[in-house]
């Protein structure tokens, strides 16, 4: 499989990762407690729309009018003022998020009453009541529980001259709010609804106009105009019936919005215009909606109760939706304010009247916060997925965390853009904090493996050249490997083989290799199975090593058995390729050897040098004239017992000054027949009857070998010098050693 195309499974995996999470409740409950919250701290307050005020039911004012601190037990002739005072100074409509669902005093109850009905643009909070009803069956048994919900209206002596009534669910446990209901209990309309629909009663002829345009037939069963709106029934009747029309006809609804898109139709002005497109919005809208909040508590305009009452608040009422109801301070006392986005900054919480305000100036403003379709965001955060999760595949790690980053910031710059701009809310969550991390920790885990796999097998490509500890100390620093060298103590194992010269002319190097690489596992395996270490391999020769820092057994007897078991599987060798024959010779010689890199600029090799591997490839030849496989030096069997040996002498080797004690390493001595015994205690004491220049008795001892076994090569090459010295004999300081000039 190509980069590409696992680079484009990676792409499609991380979208696929986006898509899950995208259909898991929590992930979209963390979007909203982090990307919502997210958005509005970085876009901070913005300014409500002027026309909406609050008169804050507040501390101050309870201490001005010198008023009790439960704002129950407030006069409601008091509110009765207030009705008058507002409606005086030309309020557009009038609302109180305070529940009147109990009779108190009569004279306050009626004063409250007429000013209610003189103003004729009021409207009442009612509450939203929960019970659970245990469901049974036949035999008595619980089988579940309902949640019946109902609406508990103001006493009727306030109801009946009131504009009309809604309620304003909130949730009652803690948590933050960030949507409320536009309408629930099937349809009913909530406070902020009915308050836009009836601040909007100017025009609402031209919006019925409008609708009758769209669907005639449809329409009919609508108040036509706003007089004939006014005596249809309570106004929360109307609009529930409008969002019932809406509900049961679809294709109204987006014919509707169709218009929408077209404002030039509108035959009326700007500010009108607005208000039309905003009930519009709000009869086709969801029947929830988040809400885009203007700040923290008091950003919302609001105007203490005293000061209303007391004539001094200098505000221009005319034409303002004015929600009366308890502030944050002062209900803190009481019950307590809703969490928001904006409440962990000053630590203080909205009180329902400002939440309602500030539901009711995004329904005005046609500025709730708005969600691309499910559909959309699908196709958006899959998307996503395959680009970084291509890009992280496909580009080294830390290019591609750079590239990620990158455009997770540009991405959270598109959204901060859309929230702040069209109060659009991208999803934040799984695209920047799921999506990316994963793209880029995956990825990079990914890269790290490729890496790793890679590293070792470049390690175990090097580890066919060098050591596993060259290896590491060449990782560590390059350039003192260049310089670095061991002292060390081994022995040294020279191997070649017979008539290389003359096969290579008989093959082409394809064919040549292929042998060579077979002749060469049979040779390798025992120097790798008894723990030495192959440095050096040209043609048909091969130089191994085995070392520790200090003298040890183990490094002259491993050897030896070595060099036995690479005879015995080169003779197998030979056996299975007649035509093609390479006889091998073996020279050990233990000594002090220095490991280390050999060369100069860019070419080095790391080699074993001084003076042991000489004279372990000198030994290695001197087997051409003894007729022998392998021989050893005294260096490697001194003080080793489990070996049959036989000593050939001193020789002073090619290049040479000083004298080498050579021996024939035979076989193991639990392997070693009589007859190998014989020739080895035969031969020796020829040997000392040559040392001692007895040429006769010496000759007479090397025949007797030779009459057993006609080749044995030793006994050739001592037989020769023996009837050599007779003739001439060697010089009176002579000890016994034989000088080869040549390898």
């Amino acid at each position: 499989m190509s980069r590409y195309s696992k680079a484009l499974i990676w792409g499609v995996l991380i979208g696929a990762l986006g898509l899950v999470g995208f259909s898991l409740n929590y992930i979209n409950e963390c979007d909203q407690r982090i990307g919502l919250d997210f958005l509005f701290n970085i876009r901070g307050p913005i300014k409500p729309p002027p026309d909406v005020v609050i008169v804050a039911i507040d501390k101050a004012s309870a201490q001005r009018l010198n008023l009790p601190r439960d704002p129950v037990r407030w006069p409601r002739s008091l509110h009765g003022r207030l009705v008058d005072i507002l409606s005086q100074e030309g309020a557009g409509v009038i609302s109180f998020d305070l529940l009147f669902d109990e009779y108190r005093d009569p004279i306050d109850d009626n004063r409250l009453a007429r000013s209610i009905q003189k103003a004729g643009n009021v409207i009442l909070c009612g509450a939203i009541m929960s019970e659970y009803i245990r469901l049974r069956s036949g035999g008595h048994k619980a089988e579940g529980s309902v949640m019946i919900e109902t609406f508990v209206p103001p006493i009727p002596l306030l109801a009946a001259p009131a504009f009309a009534t809604a309620s304003f669910p909130l949730p009652r446990v803690p948590v933050r709010v960030d949507q409320c209901w536009s309408f629930k209990l099937g349809n009913v309309p909530t406070l902020p609804v009915v308050m836009l629909q009836a601040f909007s009663m100017d025009i609402y002829d031209e919006f019925i106009a409008n609708l009758a345009k769209i669907d005639p037939l449809q329409t009919e069963a609508l108040p036509r105009n706003r007089a004939s709106l006014l005596t249809y029934g309570k106004l929360q009747n109307s609009v529930r019936s409008i969002r019932d029309l809406f509900e049961n006809d679809p294709p109204l609804a987006k014919k509707v919005l169709e218009v929408l898109d077209r404002p030039q139709a509108f035959k009326t002005d700007d500010k009108k215009t607005k208000k039309l497109q905003a009930i519009m919005r709000m009869y086709t809208g969801e029947e929830s909606q988040f809400i885009n909040y203007y700040g923290p508590p008091g950003t919302v305009t609001r105007i203490p109760y005293s000061k209303v009452i007391e004539g001094g608040s200098g505000f221009d009422f005319k034409g303002k939706a004015v929600f009366v109801g308890v502030t944050e301070d002062l209900r803190a006392e009481q019950m307590g304010g809703f969490y928001t986005v904006f409440s962990q900054k000053g630590g203080e919480n909205l009180s329902s009247v400002e939440l309602a305000a500030t539901v009711f100036s995004n329904l005005l403003e046609i500025q709730p916060i708005g969600m691309i379709s499910p559909a959309a965001q699908a196709v958006m955060l899959f998307t996503w997925g395959l680009m970084i999760g291509f890009l992280c595949r496909q580009l080294p790690g830390y290019r591609a965390a750079i590239i990620v980053v990158a455009l997770c910031l540009v991405y959270a710059g598109v959204a901060y853009h859309q929230f702040r701009e069209n109060n659009l809310w991208m999803p934040l969550f799984v695209p920047v904090l799921i999506q990316a991390p994963v793209a880029i920790v995956a990825a990079s885990v990914w890269h790290y493996r490729n890496i790793h796999r890679e590293r070792e097998n470049i390690r175990k490509a090097i580890g066919y050249y060098l050591p596993n500890n060259v290896i590491d100390s060449m990782v560590e620093n390059i350039n003192d490997f260049k310089t670095k060298s061991d002292m060390v103590h081994g022995t040294v194992l020279y191997a070649d083989a017979e008539k290389y010269s003359t096969l290579a002319e008989t093959m082409s190097p394809s064919e040549l290799k292929q042998f060579m690489n077979r002749y060469y596992e049979a040779v390798f395996g025992p120097v790798q199975k008894h723990g030495g270490r192959v440095l050096d391999v040209v043609g048909d020769a091969m130089l191994a090593i085995w070392y520790r820092e200090s003298p040890g057994v183990d490094v002259r007897v491993n050897p030896c058995q070595a060099a036995l078991e690479i005879a015995a599987a080169v003779a197998a060798f030979n056996a299975d390729s007649p035509n093609s024959r390479l006889p091998i010779r073996i020279g050990l010689h233990a000594g002090y050897v220095s490991l280390g890199s050999v060369g100069a600029h860019d070419h080095y090799e790391y080699r074993a040098v001084g003076d042991c591997v000489n004279t372990a490839s000198r030994m290695e030849g001197l087997n051409k004239y003894l007729k022998t496989r392998i021989l050893v030096s005294d260096d490697v069997i001194a003080g080793i017992g489990e070996y049959l040996t036989r000593p050939l002498g001193k020789f002073i080797l090619a290049g040479k000054v000083n004298a080498v004690s050579v021996n024939e390493l035979i076989c193991r001595r639990e392997e070693a027949d009589e007859r190998k015994i014989a020739l080895s205690e035969t031969f020796s004491r020829a040997l000392e009857a040559y040392r001692g220049r007895l040429w006769n008795i010496a000759i007479d001892l090397f025949e007797n070998i030779l009459a057993v076994n006609a080749d044995d090569g030793p006994s050739l090459f001592y037989l020769k010098l023996c009837r050599e010295y007779i003739l001439k004999p060697p010089p009176e300081e002579w000890d016994g050693s034989v000088t080869l000039g040549a390898k």
